[in-house]
């Protein structure tokens, strides 16, 4: 019960703290700079991402239905986008620019090409399961210390 309250406190947080953040940078930026809509979009697509997290979490992990569903596929678009979004803007925030011949700009390809084919396969090849299949899974015993899982030690 606590950890439930607690998790679905800090994911409302994060949505509230990167839609204001998003919405200010968008807002007060330099409107003409491609680093700004950059940062903000990655703001807000974190967002969404969280906005959706909170709903799944509100209406409790076991639970099925069309809602769950919608949620689940809408946390997918900005768990991709969101970080070649950010990558794009920590290279502008370093002064790194398009035009520039930098060893970056290579890599920036294959990020933007990989979270386009990503984005691009999840709309149109539908690997993911439902969320009804992956609520329903259980899940395997981890090694733990004092009932405290190894991964998070």
């Amino acid at each position: 019960m606590l950890l439930d309250w607690a998790g679905l406190t800090i994911s409302f947080f994060n949505a509230i703290s990167l839609l204001w953040l998003g919405l200010m940078v968008v807002l007060t930026g330099d409107r003409r700079s491609t680093g700004t809509w950059l940062t903000g979009a990655g703001m807000l697509l974190g967002a969404l991402f969280f906005a959706s997290h909170t709903a799944i979490l509100g209406r409790g992990i076991e639970s099925f239905g069309f809602g769950m569903d919608f949620w689940w596929w809408v946390s997918w678009a900005p768990a991709v986008i969101a970080p070649a979004a950010w990558y794009g803007a920590m290279l502008w925030t370093t002064g790194l620019r398009w035009r520039d011949a930098h060893p970056y700009r290579w890599w920036s390809l294959v990020v933007i090409a990989s979270a386009s084919l990503v984005a691009l396969l999840l709309v149109f090849a539908n690997p993911l399961p439902s969320y009804d299949y992956v609520a329903q899974r259980t899940l395997i015993a981890t090694p733990d210390m004092s009932g405290v899982p190894l991964l998070i030690i």
